[in-house]
């Protein structure tokens, strides 16, 4: 009898790889269908203007660097708890971790400085 404690990472990875696989699908689909329902709308001779209008895409509620200023402190907080995590366990993997991740996160901070920097107003 296998050991019991193999199957968790088996059925991690099968539900982790299963949802995203699930995601891409239903994704898939739902692009699938908005197309079709903007063709049938085409065909049926309505003004291609009223169309162009019902089928507009909302906009963004948030301005697009704001996500990398989230993802950016998200980080760091994250990777100074695992720090300090490693450092009070005395375990250097942990904390390379955690200095691997505040590093990434002042990348995502780096990178919505550039953006707004460089955006036109």
């Amino acid at each position: 009898m296998p050991h019991l404690s193999l199957l968790i990472p088996i059925v991690a990875i099968v539900f982790g790889c299963g949802i995203a696989i699930i995601a891409i699908i239903t994704e898939y689909y739902e692009k699938k269908r908005y197309h079709e329902s903007l063709v049938k709308a085409l065909e049926t001779g309505n003004d291609p203007e009223k169309v162009k209008e019902l089928f507009k895409l909302p906009e963004k509620k948030e301005p697009y660097t704001i996500r990398y200023l989230h993802k950016g402190i998200t980080t760091i907080a994250v990777g100074i708890g695992a720090g300090l995590f490693g450092l009070f366990i005395n375990t250097r993997v942990i904390t390379g971790i955690g200095v691997f991740l505040c590093i990434l996160g002042l990348a995502f901070l780096l990178i919505h400085y550039l953006i707004k920097k460089n955006r036109p107003e």
